[in-house]
């Protein structure tokens, strides 16, 4: 079918947002469906081509990417959405998916059927007046949310009926990886971490491990440069701490090979842009990746997390404050390389099994790509 996704956020950007958004438009086209990415452009600047942009978040160009001038003002990604959901229906599109819920409203009142994915709950007045539309039209196929704990709060906040949600967490792409390679490991303990620096995304916790153990390297990829600048400033002595800043998606599985060990230390509060709290409903990309590249896991024992991931089984899990459990645990793996390998072995396992995009895919559109 033609299906058109309409993106809520400029791509190219060094936000996570823009990697699920592309690796979903290529799982629906490696499925069989005919797939436009639409999103906004803010700018006297050209976007680079699709193709370069395919390149950079190491995805196959086979999707059509379309880029819409939006001016960068209060109502502007509602306007953007608006326009967005008429070029979908002028292009033929059998199905509108987005994450941008005007735009799945704007797209429903266009008589296009609509699949609507949250990643959070509905934040400000307009969100929630077009989410209440949605759920009023014929139009609405489903809504789509990544956590059990998300599906919870939309039936209960939302009313939104049981057999109107799909839970699906977020995914991986296990071709780019190789499943760990012990001669691909760096040589000394070699301890890795990837992702945005947000409060409570962790790097509070890496702090501390690396103060902890200055006989191992902890390398952190990803953050903005600001945020960079503030951890550099705030582990002053730490020659044991290095931080890569922000990569292309295609270079990290790269990196993911040379590490012994990949952390994944939220807190009980994870704060993202925009203030908002996630750490009940995340389904961080960061674990997917992690597992897909069969590395061995320590990860935060908070309930959204053990919707994916078992302890002693395919991660081990330490609460987010207990510091020496998470010193424990690393230096457990680093001192028993079977346990390494069994864990991240399973872990690429389930990945295969259940988080693959194209699985993700075809959860996701559940009916409709039967049909087509």
């Amino acid at each position: 079918m033609k299906l058109v996704y309409i993106g809520p956020y400029p791509i190219p950007s060094s936000a996570a947002n823009g990697v699920q958004v592309m690796q979903m438009c290529a799982a629906f086209a490696s499925i069989g469906h005919d797939v436009t990415l639409i999103v906004p452009w803010m700018g006297a600047v050209e976007p680079p081509p699709g193709a370069e942009i395919c390149k950079r978040y190491g995805v196959p160009a086979s999707f059509t990417i379309e880029h819409l001038q939006s001016a960068y003002r209060r109502w502007s990604p509602h306007v953007y959405a608006i326009r967005a959901a008429k070029r979908a229906r002028r292009l033929g599109a059998n199905l509108v998916y987005s994450r941008q819920v005007t735009a799945c409203a704007a797209a429903s009142t266009c008589g296009v059927a609509t699949v609507f994915e949250a990643h959070q709950p509905l934040v400000g007045r307009v969100a929630r007046f077009s989410f209440a539309c949605l759920l009023r039209s014929d139009a609405l196929a489903h809504v789509v949310v990544i956590s059990a704990g998300l599906r919870d709060y939309f039936q209960h906040m939302y009313r939104v009926e049981v057999g109107r949600v799909i839970v699906a967490h977020d995914g991986a792409d296990p071709a780019i990886y190789s499943l760990s390679d012990p001669s691909a490991e760096a040589p000394n303990p070699t301890i890795g971490y990837t992702g945005h620096l947000y409060p409570g995304k962790g790097m509070e916790t890496i702090a501390v491990l690396a103060a902890r153990m200055p006989d191992v390297r902890f390398e952190v990829i990803g953050g903005t440069p600001g945020a960079v600048d503030h951890w550099r400033a705030s582990t002053p002595g730490l020659t044991n701490l290095v931080f890569h800043g922000h990569l292309d998606p295609c270079e990290l599985p790269q990196h993911l090979a040379r590490f012994w060990v990949v952390l994944a230390p939220y807190r009980n509060a994870v704060v993202v842009s925009g203030g908002h709290d996630i750490s009940a409903w995340m389904s961080p990309l960061k674990l997917f990746e992690y597992m897909a590249a069969g590395k061995s896991i320590v990860c935060s024992d908070l309930p959204v997390l053990r919707e994916v991931l078992t302890d002693e089984v395919d991660a081990l899990l330490a609460g987010p404050d207990d510091m020496d459990a998470w010193e424990r645990a690393v230096r457990r793996l680093i001192d028993a390389p079977a346990l390494r390998r069994r864990l991240g072995a399973t872990a690429r396992v389930h990945l295969e099994q259940r988080y693959a995009w194209p699985i993700r895919a075809r959860q996701v559109l559940g009916d409709f790509h039967e049909r087509a």
